[in-house]
């Protein structure tokens, strides 16, 4: 089982080393958030969707390939958390990851584009509405769909988490405020060793 509250600690201390936000957790309401903040997480989860559901498309043959699947369905997580810790919206302690319990959401990875569709509208709308509890909930749905189709690329979900976290983590201030730099020597998460490859 794989604390989703835990996962929102990683990215939390992902946004205060890197300077994005994460305000204080105000039960009941999102937290004071500009329109520049509501545009930008709308447009990341719009684009990690869109890339997710890009890898989708193949067949999951090759390690490589599943290995960036992988990523994309990490990167998915890591900006719906993200979503939640940037709006000062808590993940509940007790939504938890179970391997295969979600079957409902993904019946097969290259379905799951569809389902990934409604998950990214419905994120955006709530975002959008600044809706605490349908952001929170969408934002947990899109992770938890997420992590089914990782699991169905070969397994390792707490593994390729822990992988992209310690590489992003390993990035460097950008000065102008961005995205982390990747300083000279960085080096990706080898989830390929970690699906078997």
């Amino acid at each position: 089982m794989i604390s989703l509250h835990s996962l929102a600690d990683d990215v939390s201390e992902f946004h205060e080393r890197f300077g994005h936000p994460a305000p204080p957790v105000q039960p009941g309401r999102i937290g004071r958030s500009s329109h520049d903040l509501i545009a930008f997480r709308i447009r990341m989860v719009t684009e990690e969707v869109k890339e997710l559901q890009e890898e989708c498309r193949w067949a999951m043959d090759e390690i490589q390939h599943r290995a960036r699947l992988a990523s994309e369905c990490v990167d998915v997580a890591y900006v719906a958390l993200g979503t939640l810790v940037a709006l000062g919206i808590e993940v509940p302690h007790h939504v938890h990851f179970e391997p295969n319990t979600y079957t409902h959401i993904t019946s097969c990875v290259t379905d799951a584009r569809r389902e990934l569709a409604v998950l990214q509208r419905l994120t955006c709308e709530s975002i959008y509405a600044r809706s605490y509890e349908r952001t929170k909930w969408a934002c947990i749905a899109l992770t938890l769909a997420a992590f089914e189709i990782l699991e169905r690329t070969g397994g390792g979900t707490a593994a390729c988490w822990q992988a992209v976290h310690e590489a992003n983590m390993a990035k460097a201030p950008n000065p102008d405020g961005e995205k982390p730099l990747k300083p000279e020597g960085w080096v990706p998460a080898d989830l390929a060793a970690i699906l078997g490859g």
